[in-house]
């Protein structure tokens, strides 16, 4: 069977699934023998990164791209977890998040990851989920938007709640009527969870701007 790498979120664990199939397959390897063939000097250069004793350098990260044969979207994302691993820009990983939702098999593998990503990565979620709880709720679109704080757009209302739908987090009852469904959002994907902290720093921001507003 054929190796599905977008099911990996750690490259560690990737190299060992390739290094396995590899050897189903009845190919050759050794540690040695891919530090021969990848040109490092440490015959378990390999090893020591699986086990986490070593990190990936861009030139080694092509190296095993091409020892291990992995082509088009399939070496974007390996490239792309193993930067996930290793930086610890918040920036940075947002950036990548953007690169891997474009991915052509991602999506497959991960059917739910884009809605966990823009539900944390984007504040107005959780509070659009908090006024559905209300009893003075109104779902129009440009309702929702006119009364948040900051205001967002009526095409953000809207996406945001197809995300929260997607994600079951809100459902239409007997009567039509929107209301929240006590679930759990997944966030085992590294940059759902980084996605988390950046929400955590936009909603202290946020505070920070109320306190400023209403002190005036």
């Amino acid at each position: 069977m054929t190796l599905n790498v977008f099911q990996f979120e750690d490259y560690r664990e990737l190299l060992k699934a390739l290094i396995a199939q590899r050897q189903r397959e009845g190919k050759v390897f050794s540690y040695r023998w891919f530090s021969k063939q990848a040109g490092f000097r440490s015959p378990n250069f390999l090893k020591l990164v699986i086990d986490g004793q070593r990190n990936l350098s861009d030139q080694s990260v092509e190296k095993c791209i091409q020892t291990f044969k992995l082509h088009g979207a399939e070496a974007q994302y390996f490239r792309a977890i193993v930067q996930i691993n290793q930086t610890k820009s918040l920036q940075f990983r947002t950036q990548l998040a953007e690169t891997i939702l474009k991915l052509k098999g991602f999506e497959k593998a991960h059917p739910l990851f884009e809605s966990q990503y823009r539900y944390y990565s984007e504040w107005y979620h959780i509070a659009i989920r908090e006024m559905i709880a209300s009893g003075s709720f109104n779902e129009c679109p440009q309702w929702i938007a006119e009364n948040l704080v900051p205001k967002i757009s009526v095409k953000q209302v809207e996406v945001a709640l197809k995300t929260l739908e997607k994600l079951e987090l809100i459902r239409r009852n007997e009567n039509g009527k929107y209301e929240v469904r006590h679930q759990s959002v997944g966030a085992s994907h590294p940059l759902v969870k980084s996605s988390i902290v950046a929400f955590h720093q936009r909603m202290i921001g946020l505070a920070q701007e109320s306190l400023q507003r209403h002190a005036t």
